[in-house]
């Protein structure tokens, strides 16, 4: 019985890193820089619709490690969000710094090149 458990465990860990791979809540891509840039947003919420075309023409322009996590269907990876649309950037392996500047293009990519 100790097995199955096991074997459960395992299966579920999989399908875990398989989805955070594939889906809007896990990475968008390979290493491209040092930083990492996570976006927390919920699709529900207007502020969140009105940032993604300007999240969206950040992220092709690249430089960087980018994620996005849609809170409302992955809570657990949104502890400690106190709201949304919200932008963290942080040196692969340092320490996370939340974005606080404009929400367009032009200010993400500044606040990137400032941190490379």
């Amino acid at each position: 019985m100790k097995k199955y458990y096991i074997a459960i465990a395992v299966l579920v860990v999989i399908l875990g890193l398989m989805y955070f791979q594939c889906s809007p809540g896990g990475s968008m891509g390979g290493s491209k820089g040092n930083v990492d840039v996570t976006y927390y947003f919920n699709p529900g919420c207007p502020h969140c619709r009105n940032f993604m075309p300007a999240w969206k023409d950040f992220v092709s322009s690249g430089g960087a490690n980018f994620t996005e996590i849609n809170c409302a269907t992955n809570p657990e990876r949104c502890q400690g969000v106190r709201g949304v649309p919200w932008v963290v950037f942080s040196k692969s392996g340092g320490t996370p710094v939340p974005f606080t500047g404009n929400r367009d293009k032009a200010s993400l990519q500044g606040f990137l090149n400032s941190m490379n």
